[in-house]
């Protein structure tokens, strides 16, 4: 309504960066019998250009996982953790993790790992712009 009055009407770009990983495993897929145990290990890396958020609270920054029903993609069957020795700063900081598999007695059949870096009780970074890697994992 200021146009009205002699103002001049301004455009602005408002640009919200996203954050960002490349997490590396060193399996394509998982296949586990039932009760049995795997472990995946490998590097998580930060990509965008700011330092990841680590909200409020002492507890750290881990590396997570959710396993899913491959034909029902909803709340997780299970999940996993494991801790970082450090944050990864810069692309070139490749921090090593070591994470285990215990499905427990889910039933036989296909299933997705969906890896990320989570706060515990406040948030994933998938929730924060992140994309996670997903592994096929398939309980014979």
């Amino acid at each position: 309504w200021m146009a009205l009055h002699g103002a001049v009407p301004v455009a602005a770009t408002l640009r919200i960066e996203t954050f960002s990983h490349e997490i590396a495993v060193d399996a394509d897929a998982v296949t586990l019998s039932p009760g049995g145990t795997a472990v995946l290990s490998g590097t998580v890396r930060n990509t965008c250009s700011k330092p990841w958020p680590e909200g409020a609270g002492s507890e750290p920054l881990k590396l997570g996982a959710r396993l899913f029903r491959q034909s029902e993609k909803g709340e997780p069957v299970r999940e996993f953790r494991a801790l970082l020795e450090g944050l990864p700063e810069t692309p070139e900081d490749a921090v090593a993790f070591r994470l285990v598999l215990d499905p427990g007695e889910l039933q036989r059949g296909d299933y997705e790992l969906s890896i990320d870096v989570v706060k515990e009780d406040q948030f994933w970074l998938a929730e924060k712009g992140a994309t996670p890697k997903i592994i096929p994992v398939v309980i014979a």
